[in-house]
């Protein structure tokens, strides 16, 4: 055997970059396969590994290890790196590669196409269907296979676009589609990313959408509201504006009734919306109906961010004082099933803001993501039953019951009081850091209260976008601690969980000498 195939280059690729044995179920977890495969490959790979007197040890109760010496190891990372290899697609791998073909493909395809690019059987093909079917139709999209015609996707323009936008935060691109939309990304770049062939795939078709100009309509809008989107924010709004005009130009509306328009065209946000679009006319060459700029306008104004309109505090959401009442209830009522006061002002205050955004979300139909609530759940148990038993109460009096994912960002809000009120924070002459995380809001501060509480030796100078990581001077700050995968010029990054787990905190203190 000449070659690896992707399978093969993956599970090596993890070994290699692990110093000590790890099992097989580990490392099926962490690249998507199960540990049934991972053993069945290793001999194949030990067959490759033998032109180098190098193998896979594996040891039981041990785990699986490479036998060699950390300047091979290097080495075998540039070769397989820079050797080609057959792609076979992981289950997860084909089902991404499905629903990006179905959502944003502008006319039917055929299965045959399909199945020649996946490489799989009708079988098989089949089984991907029906897991794809049922991802659509939690989305309220419905699938139409047509012989001799092909297949299609059925439901309201509205849910196309953000079934999209969700689709690719869920591959888990991120940080390589901020690079996509800050920089562009060349050919000879994509064969260096560090993602799945499926996401290489894809960004390749993403590249093409044009998406640095919609990272910089937003900067536009971002401006001029005088505020300042968080990095996912910002990037899910770029896509929002990508892909609209995309489907736009295939004759693709967004319908809305007139009372919402009215609504949304009353709101100060939409006059800004407007006089930005009537600026781009002409490089976009489209000129957008009212319910296009209503639409876009609503999702200005449910991303997380502060806004002031013109140097002026505008309260654009309407009159907050029922759901500052809400928010001060549901703190004073998970607090008494806890046994605790999580009495807080500013978490009241950042509360508010956020469900003022969900009641609008709530309003309008809009979907919700949070990619971090069974980890919330597994993390804060008590008080993720706490809290829910609390919205459950409180919330029927606001409308629509609130999902699992609000009631998430609700228990991280809650989480984040009981951290502020249970230390009181210290302040030491040692590392300086900054923080970056691309979901920005809660997520991001509770970050940071965690760090502040778990490593007090460390100074948190500021907290900053992923966008500005190069412009920070490696003269004023030691280690920049972040949520995604970044390389910064001269200085050490640190990547974490969102939740700061124990292995975090670890390997923070490792990397800094810290004891």
């Amino acid at each position: 055997m000449n070659h690896l195939n992707s399978r093969q280059v993956a599970i090596l690729k993890n070994l290699l970059q692990t110093n000590s044995p790890i099992s097989a179920n580990e490392l099926g977890k962490k690249i998507g396969l199960s540990a049934r495969i991972i053993r069945h490959n290793v001999p194949f790979i030990n067959f490759w590994l033998g032109q180098y007197a190098v193998e896979i040890q594996s040891k039981p109760n041990i785990g699986l290890a490479v036998n060699c010496s950390p300047e091979m190891r290097v080495d075998l990372l540039k070769k397989i790196s820079e050797a080609s290899s057959s792609v076979i697609y992981s289950q997860k791998d084909r089902d991404h590669i499905i629903l990006f073909q179905v959502l944003s493909t502008l006319e039917g395809f055929s299965e045959e196409d399909l199945r020649n690019v996946l490489n799989v059987s009708r079988t098989t093909l089949k089984h991907d269907w029906d897991r794809v079917e049922r991802w659509l139709n939690q989305r309220d999209l419905f699938l139409t296979r047509r012989p001799k015609i092909g297949v299609s996707v059925q439901g309201r323009e509205n849910d196309f676009r953000h079934a999209l936008i969700a689709l690719l935060f869920e591959i888990g691109i991120e940080s390589e589609l901020i690079d996509l939309s800050l920089w562009g990304i060349k050919s000879s770049d994509r064969k260096r990313l560090q993602v799945s062939p499926a996401a290489a795939l894809i960004l390749n078709e993403v590249a093409g959408w044009g998406l640095k100009e919609g990272w910089e309509t937003i900067g536009f809008i971002e401006n001029e509201l005088d505020t300042h989107f968080a990095d996912g924010e910002h990037l899910a709004l770029a896509l929002y504006w990508a892909i609209m005009l995309r489907r736009i130009k295939c004759k693709h509306f967004i319908q809305l009734s007139d009372e919402r328009i009215s609504y949304l065209s009353s709101r100060p946000e939409y006059a800004i919306v407007q006089a930005i679009i009537e600026k781009l006319i002409e490089k976009i060459s489209l000129r957008l109906n009212p319910p296009e700029i209503a639409q876009l306008t609503l999702e200005v104004m449910t991303a997380r961010g502060e806004f002031r309109i013109h140097g002026k505090p505008e309260s654009y959401r309407g009159s907050q004082e029922k759901t500052t009442e809400i928010a001060r209830r549901l703190v004073t009522q998970v607090g008494e099933y806890l046994g605790t006061n999580l009495e807080n002002s500013e978490v009241i205050l950042r509360l508010t803001d956020h469900l003022s955004r969900v009641i609008i979300r709530i309003k309008f139909g809009l979907p919700f993501q949070n990619k971090l609530t069974e980890e919330i759940k597994q993390a804060y148990p008590l008080l993720w039953q706490a809290t829910s038993k609390a919205v459950n109460e409180i919330w029927d009096e606001a409308g629509p019951p609130l999902p699992v994912e609000e009631i998430a960002y609700i228990t991280m809000y809650m989480a984040l009081a009981l951290q502020l009120n249970k230390n009181a924070q210290k302040s030491k002459q040692n590392p300086v850091a900054m923080v970056a995380c691309p979901s920005g809001g809660v997520t991001v501060w509770m970050l940071v209260s965690r760090l502040r509480s778990e490593l007090p030796e460390i100074e948190i100078k500021e907290v900053i976008s992923l966008r500005d990581i190069n412009k920070v001077n490696p003269d004023e700050v030691d280690v920049i601690i972040c949520t995604s995968q970044v390389n910064s010029r001269n200085i050490k990054t640190i990547t974490v969980n969102p939740l700061l787990g124990e292995e975090d905190i670890v390997k923070i203190r490792q990397e800094l000498g810290l004891s």
